[in-house]
């Protein structure tokens, strides 16, 4: 099977096609190295070779039958295949596999991750399979009925027989020997032989003319971020599908969860749980998010309560809030004559100029992205509109948190603070992340030091001379918050 690759149909992801190869290189590296003793792979781990071929089972998976699924869920392919519904309630786009008493909801239009809201997120394995098996038995009007394969038994025998390998080469302890790689091999082979060329139709199907596979290119430049301006654009919340609440469902929700406080508080926590849940089921039948009214052909928001939230003076909001769970308590972010700014929620306060090329929020916090006048580089704002890190982030790194991070300016390396608020200038020649549990090294002219809850920055060949008196009151920037 030296060429599993050339085995796969035409219509398979380019990634799918990328993981074949790599086993088939690992075969034949093997090969060499074992120079015909095939005896000694009794004691190998063969898990590298079998998660290969099960991603590439995964992969096509997500690609047709995921996708399947969220045509069934009332989602339009040829307009969001691979890419995140806006404005469908998530609820309405997850399968339940559980029970009404213990649901287990698989959501099929969530976001890959916070930098990639459009992007969808990959199915596991085993959750695909449960959620299909679900779709399937509900199916009472024969929806899937054009796909007889589904319900086939010796394919849902495969199915199961492959996310249960994965599951078990994906993990930390577990060991495929020989027995179990040759089970997960026979497995995979069979579904991509004999079962590939019914996915690559379904996903043929189901794509945009000229989609070729489910390879995704991040909108990322190589500076590692960047900010999509029309993102938000105004079709955001046009799509929005739910209906509005009226005033009398806003006091209905507010008794529901007045009366939920009420038993938690005297003791009854089964039946505040039974009227809380209750209430979540009534809010989720509502859009509860602003509403955007017009004015002379400029927008404002509203909350559901018909308060106004922000003046008809602006072309588009880069986010709604939600009344009773909002992302950021008093700001948002306004676009007009193609500048973006930052507003007072319920003052209309400009807390900036609608200046800049492109605002957001570093999710989780009160600060904000900006750039501005063209520059590929990116600062800081707090939620007052102040700038307080300039534009001059070049690139910012993979484990931001809600402590902080790292980011890099030219060749030299900063830090934002989120925690203790303030910048560390981008002066550092390299820094080093040990472990979550270590300070992060700063690194300059050839000196290794940590930078202190203050921002200044001491060498480790200070910090030993220190007497515990002068150490203790110290903390520095941790990798993690807390």
């Amino acid at each position: 099977m030296d060429t599993l690759d050339k085995k796969l149909t035409e219509g398979c992801d380019k990634i799918s096609k990328m993981y074949c190869k790599s086993y088939n290189q690992l075969v034949q590296l093997l090969d060499r190295v074992l120079s015909g003793d095939k005896g000694i792979l009794q004691e190998w781990d063969l898990s590298s070779l079998g998660l290969y071929l099960c991603k590439c089972v995964e992969q096509e998976v997500n690609s047709s039958l995921v996708q399947l699924m969220r045509k069934y869920l009332g989602i339009e392919m040829p307009k969001y295949y691979c890419r995140v519904a806006k404005g469908i309630r998530r609820r309405d786009a997850s399968v339940n596999t559980g029970s009404d008493y213990s649901p287990h909801f698989i959501g099929l239009n969530d976001y890959f991750d916070s930098d990639h809201r459009d992007v969808l997120k990959r199915i596991p394995l085993g959750d695909a399979y449960h959620a299909m098996t679900t779709l399937l038995a509900s199916d009472e009007n024969g929806w899937f009925n054009d796909y007889p394969f589904l319900k086939n038994a010796r394919f849902q025998e495969i199915w199961r027989t492959i996310f249960t390998s994965r599951n078990r080469i994906a993990h930390a302890g577990a060991v495929i020997r020989h027995e179990d790689f040759l089970l997960c091999f026979s497995a995979c082979k069979e579904f991509l032989e004999n079962y590939m060329p019914l996915l690559a139709s379904i996903k043929k199907n189901l794509t945009p003319a000229g989609w070729k596979d489910m390879t995704v290119e991040f909108t990322e430049d190589e500076h590692g971020k960047t900010l999509d301006k029309e993102r938000w654009a105004l079709e955001t919340w046009r799509d929005i599908q739910l209906p509005l609440p009226t005033i009398q469902d806003y006091y209905h929700r507010e008794a529901l969860d007045k009366y939920t406080n009420e038993l938690f508080h005297a003791g009854d926590d089964y039946k505040a749980i039974e009227v809380g849940t209750e209430m979540f089921r009534f809010q989720e039948q509502f859009n509860w998010l602003d509403i955007p009214f017009e004015e002379d052909g400029l927008y404002g928001l509203k909350d559901i309560k018909g308060d106004i939230v922000i003046p008809a003076k602006y072309d588009d909001f880069a986010d709604l809030q939600h009344f009773f769970s909002p992302l950021k308590h008093d700001v948002t972010i306004v676009k007009k004559d193609g500048k973006m700014g930052l507003v007072r929620r319920y003052t209309g306060e400009e807390l900036t100029g609608i200046v800049y090329d492109g605002i957001e929020n570093i999710q989780y916090t009160p600060f904000y992205y900006f750039s501005k006048d063209g520059s590929r580089a990116l600062g800081i704002l707090d939620q007052d509109g102040k700038e307080v890190v300039p534009c001059i982030i070049d690139g910012i790194f993979e484990f931001t948190n809600r402590a902080g991070f790292p980011f890099k300016s030219g060749d030299k390396y900063g830090y934002f603070s989120i925690e203790f608020d303030f910048y560390v200038p981008p002066i550092y020649d390299d820094i080093q992340i040990i472990d979550l549990d270590i300070p992060i090294i700063f690194i300059i002219d050839g000196v290794e030091g940590y930078i202190s809850d203050k921002g200044v920055f001491y060498s480790i060949e200070q910090i030993k001379k220190m007497d515990e008196d002068e150490y203790d009151p110290l903390e520095f920037l941790m990798e993690y918050e807390g």
